[in-house]
């Protein structure tokens, strides 16, 4: 075969694409037999050992209710129906606009909030006259400590707590805590496939939020089993943020933001080095099974860091890296050669204008 008839992928031989062997890994395996992990905890095995110890009466809206006194806290089925649960109690109009703060002040949000927001309302980055709302966001676990100071601007304050359940604004402040209303998604969290809870004011009436009782008391049983574990989750997901930073070190990534006291990362970010394509960098890891994305608005990556991954995971999720920076150094060398690259050197899933707003991940909320 002609290099003209060639087929490439990523500017190399596709014979040289196929499976590769690297620091003990298999890379490039049949999509049926690559590994499977998400940032959420939860995993197929987790099917089998639910197991239900209490009742939605009790366990975790009662844990929810000690950790925040003089609040109720109303179950739903997800993070997202949270949102749209306060919003509606907080009675916005199409005109209205709910401006969204983050911890970085990144462009960076995820699609699961602001669909939610447009089906009632309108959304923005930055307060104005028009704000009725605002929604703090605690990204991937790293609290907004900045709450306090919005209380001068006179509106309802929401916080967004998917990925910062177990974190701390101040010693004895939970995130969620600072806001009026705080909105919490378990799969980030916990191994269950959906739930969330709405904390608001005591004297808020709610009424009959119209979920189906059967699933919200499941939800209900198998986080309340597993609220005995949260300090050594909390542990455990520090330890695996620091065993990353270190393991990325050498290939120039680096942690994107600290982890402090009050930090539970949800995910792990760190910043890519310069050269980097960011959008084939996605399209490879989770190519080969992992839940991860790009940091839109900075050349930075997130990948998971839950409880239950094990060093080994996180080596694989480095040996991706690794792979990823390998196969494109030759895919130029390659290029430099005289060869030629098809249309699948494009970047697939890039999106265009869009990425300003981060929308285009739309992760479980």
């Amino acid at each position: 075969m002609t290099q003209a008839n060639e087929q490439f992928y990523c500017g190399l031989p596709l014979a040289e694409s196929e499976v590769r062997f690297r620091r003990g890994f298999v890379i490039g395996a049949d999509r049926f037999l690559t590994p499977t992990y998400t940032i959420s905890p939860f995993s197929s095995q987790h099917m089998c050992d639910e197991t239900p110890t209490c009742s939605a009466s009790g366990g975790v809206r009662e844990w929810f209710e000690q950790r925040f006194p003089g609040r109720q806290a109303v179950p739903t089925t997800s993070g997202r129906a949270a949102i749209r649960l306060a919003l509606l109690h907080l009675g916005v109009g199409q005109a209205d606009v709910v401006t969204i703060l983050t911890t970085t002040g990144n462009h960076y949000i995820s699609g699961c909030v602001t669909s939610e927001i447009e089906k009632l309302c309108k959304w923005s980055r930055e307060l104005s006259p028009a704000s009725r709302v605002i929604l703090v966001n605690h990204e991937f676990g790293h609290p907004y400590e900045a709450i306090e100071r919005l209380r001068s601007h006179g509106l309802p304050i929401i916080e967004d707590c998917a990925h910062a359940f177990a974190c701390e604004l101040l010693p004895r402040l939970p995130a969620g805590g600072a806001g009026d209303y705080a909105v919490f998604s378990f799969p980030k969290f916990f191994p269950v496939q959906c739930g969330g809870m709405l904390v608001l004011p005591q004297r808020a009436h709610v009424g009959d939020v119209g979920e189906p009782p059967a699933l919200i008391d499941h939800v209900a049983s198998v986080v309340s089993g597993h609220l005995s574990h949260i300090a050594d989750w909390v542990e455990s997901r520090k330890r695996n943020a620091a065993v990353l930073a270190q393991l990325l070190a050498p290939l120039d990534c680096t942690q994107l933001l600290p982890i402090n006291a009050g930090t539970v990362p949800g995910a792990f970010l760190f910043r890519l080095p310069p050269d980097v394509d960011s959008e084939a960098l996605k399209t490879h890891f989770q190519g080969n099974g992992v839940e991860a994305s790009v940091f839109y608005g900075q050349h930075a990556f997130f990948v998971p860091v839950h409880q239950y991954l094990r060093e080994v995971d996180l080596r694989y999720f480095v040996a991706l890296l690794e792979d990823f920076l390998a196969t494109r150094s030759k895919a130029a060398a390659h290029e430099s050669g005289g060869g030629v690259c098809s249309s699948s050197q494009s970047r697939p899933g890039a999106v265009g204008g869009a990425t300003i707003q981060g929308k285009q991940d739309r992760g479980t909320q």
